[in-house]
């Protein structure tokens, strides 16, 4: 017995350890809004089983069964919010590294030129701030990128949309159409990376690589036009421009989908979970819905416990007392009397001895 104790003392330890550190890594993304409902849930759940647990005085092999479930559970809810936070980060990742291509084509358009002072404070504002962003993420503070109150990679965005409009108007149609072109050529091959890190049988693979042929041929449209008919060359090049820009913004997030999906997986198979998905197909798929959807429901089995279970568990700490059981849990005793009741008319409570001590 004072072994079984020592253990299962140990036990919740870990499962507290395991919970403390998942809601670190809750507070790392809920700003995010992209933790789903039931994992948020779980934390309390899995707080409360704890609480439970740790209330029960005569510890018997079938209570450390339960702690150790448990723990893997709590384990199990720290890793999954962990591969949310991985899949975050590699957005805020791409982003940043996009808004930097984009402002350093412009920003190599503008060097040794004359422009106006406030399309030159414009483009100080923007390396300002993506350096900013740049050393958030390299000391992974990366949830202030999508935080902050004075910066953001929306805001970035639109003041690179605005510097665009006043490079349009301020330097030479044929730099500015080399410019785009050279940006263009900087996030294709990050592009084609991405598509070929997606497994063939996730239908955006096939669906990215169709639409960007069509950004590709207007950049060789504009590649001729800009000998020919500069005017048209800067229409076409701004249009392949905003392609290649929504490509890397899509790809990078199917890419982080991929991952994230993978990830999952990989928990599936190395906790030995027993559950009826082919959950490789799933992750090829980058299917992350249906792969939360299971681990959610693995997670928070305890908690979906029906009442009647929970009271025979409780009824069989408290050797069977309905008065200790009502004083020292949340059942009241009247409720006690109505659920054994409902258990005895679905013949549910026949091994089940009840004093009122």
């Amino acid at each position: 017995m004072e072994a079984t104790s020592e253990n299962y003392e140990a036990t919740l330890r870990s499962a507290r350890n395991y919970l403390d550190t998942a809601r670190s890594e809750y507070r790392s993304v809920e700003d995010f809004d992209a933790v789903p409902s039931e994992l948020v849930e779980s934390l309390n759940e899995l707080d409360r089983e704890l609480e439970d647990l740790e209330d029960v005085i005569r510890v018997s092999e079938q209570e450390l069964r339960r702690a150790e479930d448990a723990a893997d559970r709590a384990e199990l809810l720290q890793s999954v919010l962990a591969t949310v936070r991985d899949r975050e980060r590699a957005i805020i990742e791409a982003d940043v590294d996009r808004l930097r291509l984009w402002f350093d084509g412009y920003d190599r358009l503008t060097r040794q030129r004359e422009i106006s002072n406030s399309t030159r404070s414009r483009c100080s504002e923007v390396e300002r701030i993506c350096g900013m962003m740049e050393q958030l993420i390299t000391k992974n503070r990366h949830e202030k990128v999508r935080t902050n109150d004075k910066f953001s990679p929306e805001a970035v965005d639109r003041t690179l949309r605005e510097l665009d409009g006043n490079l349009l108007e301020e330097v030479d149609a044929s730099e500015y159409t080399d410019a785009c072109l050279s940006i263009i050529d900087d996030l294709l091959p990050i592009i084609h990376d991405g598509l070929g890190s997606l497994a063939d049988e996730n239908a955006e693979k096939s669906s990215f690589a169709d639409s960007l042929g069509e950004v590709k041929k207007r950049r060789s449209d504009a590649k001729e036009k800009h000998e020919t008919d500069l005017d048209a060359a800067v229409e076409v090049v701004r249009i392949a421009l905003e392609g290649a820009l929504i490509h890397h913004y899509s790809v990078s997030r199917a890419v982080a989908n991929q991952d994230f999906a993978e990830t999952l997986a990989e928990l599936i198979r190395n906790q030995g979970l027993d559950i009826e998905l082919d959950y490789e197909e799933s992750a090829a798929r980058g299917d992350v819905d249906v792969l939360l959807s299971e681990l959610i429901s693995v997670i928070r089995t305890e908690v979906t416990r029906s009442k009647g279970a929970r009271l025979r568990r409780l009824l069989e700490e408290h050797n069977g007392s309905v008065n200790r059981t009502a004083a020292a849990t949340e059942f009241a005793f009247s409720e006690i009397l109505e659920t054994l009741q409902t258990m005895y008319d679905d013949n549910e409570i026949a091994d089940v001895e009840v004093t009122f001590e």
